[in-house]
């Protein structure tokens, strides 16, 4: 019981943390391009961090319904078996997309590009003008992301348990 509580615990607060950078991501990028002057345009590419961070929330969302399923009596105790295992599924699949998400914040950076007219202004001026805003983009430099990147291990831990634990109880059903 006290595992399902911290999965549905940490899952809520996986998604919201995961909520709270992809906001603050667009923000930003929105920040970005209105501070480039008319008539140039400006393309921040994160995909890879976006991709695996879309999936870190998702899933952090899931464990966390089916960890509040679980804690339903009625549900409990006629799809325990079921919920184990869907449980350890989904626990796995935020395993893969942490691996990813985690390799990308510590090791990659956005891609940002910029024209102006139509021509492509150098990328070590476009990094000047990046690092003259206050922005960066190293993603392991970003506040926001780092949560997004240690908080979710959390929930990973506790659903891992949760199957094991829901598993063994329902062998003993």
């Amino acid at each position: 019981l006290t595992s399902l509580l911290l999965l549905l615990a940490f899952g809520i607060i996986g998604m919201g943390v995961g909520i709270n950078a992809l906001v603050k991501f667009h923000d930003q990028q929105h920040d970005l391009t209105k501070a480039a002057p008319a008539g140039s345009t400006v393309t921040v590419n994160a995909n890879d961090v976006l991709d695996s961070g879309y999936n870190v929330t998702v899933v952090c969302g899931v464990l966390a319904l089916l960890a509040a399923l679980s804690l339903i009596p009625a549900l409990a105790a006629r799809f325990l078996r079921i919920v184990s295992f869907l449980i350890g599924f989904f626990t796995l699949w935020l395993f893969a997309s942490l691996v990813a998400f985690t390799h990308f914040f510590a090791t990659r950076s956005a891609k940002v590009t910029a024209t102006l007219d139509g021509v492509p202004i150098p990328s070590s001026l476009v990094q000047t003008i990046v690092a003259s805003l206050g922005a960066t983009t190293q993603y392991k430099h970003i506040h926001y992301l780092r949560l997004s990147a240690i908080l979710p291990w959390f929930t990973f831990l506790f659903g891992l348990t949760s199957a094991v634990l829901a598993l063994i109880g329902s062998r003993k059903r």
